[in-house]
């Protein structure tokens, strides 16, 4: 399920003024050197990948900024196992499978081949 313009609000209160949001999507961290894991939202805006950590009881309310990351940074690959996971930084980040479209849209959009995929038979 997509995220809620209230959930959405709470997360631009963590960004810079005027910054926009490209996407966003909930997630599942977990970091050797902090042990367990803790929900976070990663939030895509034109300059930044953030990583918002939430509240230990709602995992719709971030509390602070976690990590910065450059946007030329890319979230995937998508690993599949029990769960799409990807690894940004030093997290391990596991999602609902609803949101590979989400990773893989903002990896597209940063590498310019958000367009139709090539024509496979283009002399047909």
């Amino acid at each position: 399920m997509p995220l809620s313009s209230a959930v959405r609000q709470r997360c631009r209160a963590f960004l810079p003024p005027n910054e926009a949001l490209h996407y966003l999507f909930p997630a599942m961290a977990s970091a050797d050197r902090y042990g367990g894991s803790f929900g976070v939202i990663v939030a895509v805006t034109e300059r930044k990948v953030v990583v918002l950590a939430c509240s230990p009881f709602s995992h719709d309310r971030p509390e602070s900024v976690w990590a910065e990351h450059p946007r030329a940074t890319e979230l995937g690959p998508v690993e599949t196992g029990a769960g799409p996971t990807i690894t940004l930084g030093d997290l391990v980040m596991e999602f609902d499978d609803e949101y590979v479209a989400v990773v893989c849209a903002a990896d597209a959009e940063l590498s310019g081949d958000y367009a139709m995929p090539p024509d496979p038979l283009p002399d047909l």
